[in-house]
């Protein structure tokens, strides 16, 4: 029998191989919780290099956080299902929020059912 702990872990997992995937760059620390029908992710160390250089200005900051939406509304699909697959239910929809000033993302999926 499969437990919480052991779900998030491998929830934990499949985003931080899907970030390495995307950026070329895993992020430092993933965690992984669920409530209910929902399970809630924090990426802390996110950036890449260039992206750590250019958060060292306003402007910088900006043009991250602009790209890093882009980039989340293009692969959106492809991380929800991945999620999907390491749990075995399917993902009804996510949110996602980068805070450019610390290099932290956190990642919200609904799922179809409660697990």
């Amino acid at each position: 029998m499969t437990t919480h702990q052991d779900t998030a872990v491998s929830i934990a997992e499949a985003v931080s191989r899907f970030h390495k995937d995307q950026q070329g760059v895993a992020p430092a620390s993933v965690q992984a919780w669920l409530v209910s029908d929902a399970v809630l992710v924090r990426c802390e160390g996110v950036f890449t290099p260039t992206e750590q250089s250019l958060c060292e200005t306003t402007d910088g900051r900006k043009i991250v956080q602009s790209a890093r939406r882009e980039l989340r509304a293009l692969t959106r699909r492809q991380i929800e299902a991945e999620v999907a697959r390491a749990i075995g239910v399917d993902v009804l929809r996510s949110y996602c929020d980068l805070d450019v000033r610390y290099g932290e993302q956190v990642e919200v999926y609904i799922l179809a059912r409660s697990l």
